[in-house]
């Protein structure tokens, strides 16, 4: 709930004061980037803008590359958010070429890679450019598959699924949402089976099942309402 959200807050900006006062640099770009996406998560964005930029000055001044990389990543998907599209593709693309250009690629790297072609597909699929949004989650699937990052691989096959519905390839669709169910599975994450059960049984609605579709949706009510999480409370109704 709030009061947890409220907690972490608190400690990331212990954690910055003390990072401060110790000249500890790599403590203080980490908890400006956490404080940043605590703030994205709470659309307040001008915020979480602010302690994003002060993290990638800071790396960029003390050369750490990797963590210049996540700063234009989660920067980009501050823009993102607020459907500013032509600013969130420059900085992904900004941080995936800082990150290809890289002649040691670590795991960390890697999966930075991964989330920048992750959100260029979700700028391009919002914009209904369905093709270049399949091309770069295919991309980023293929990372996640090399570094077996399961997360990654259930975010994914959601993806390249809404591709296929945009398309009106409901089998696609289909079996795509399933994988990533399965993945979600997994790694056992309430939110992840939430999103992917009310995708499936809209699929059935589409495919006119509505018995299968309520079998499936149902349930999720119930979860959503355990996390907390109106969204998806609302999209289940």
């Amino acid at each position: 709930g709030l009061g947890d959200v409220y907690k972490r807050q608190i400690k990331m900006q212990s954690l910055l004061q003390k990072s401060i006062a110790t000249k500890y640099i790599e403590g203080e770009v980490f908890a400006n980037i956490a404080l940043g996406n605590q703030y994205r998560n709470r659309s307040l964005f001008k915020k979480a803008q602010k302690n994003l930029e002060k993290a990638y000055s800071i790396a960029k001044e003390n050369n750490l590359i990797e963590y210049k990389i996540v700063s234009l990543n989660m920067l980009g998907v501050v823009s993102r958010r607020q459907d500013k599209i032509r600013p969130a593709l420059d900085y992904h693309q900004e941080a995936l070429a800082l990150a290809e250009s890289q002649p040691n690629k670590t795991k960390s790297l890697k999966k930075s890679i991964a989330v920048s072609h992750n959100s260029m597909g979700n700028i391009y699929f919002s914009i209904k450019q369905y093709n270049l949004a399949l091309h770069e989650f295919k991309k980023s699937l293929n990372i996640e598959i090399n570094v077996e990052n399961d997360l990654g691989l259930a975010i994914n096959y959601h993806n390249i699924g809404g591709v296929y519905e945009a398309n009106g390839k409901l089998e696609d669709a289909l079996e795509n949402y399933f994988i990533s169910l399965e993945y979600n599975e997994k790694i056992d994450s309430d939110i992840g089976r939430i999103i992917c059960k009310n995708s499936i049984g809209g699929i059935y609605v589409k495919q006119n099942k509505p018995e299968a579709a309520i079998e499936i949706i149902k349930p999720t009510i119930a979860l959503a309402e355990k996390k907390g999480d109106k969204f998806y409370i609302a999209t289940a109704y």
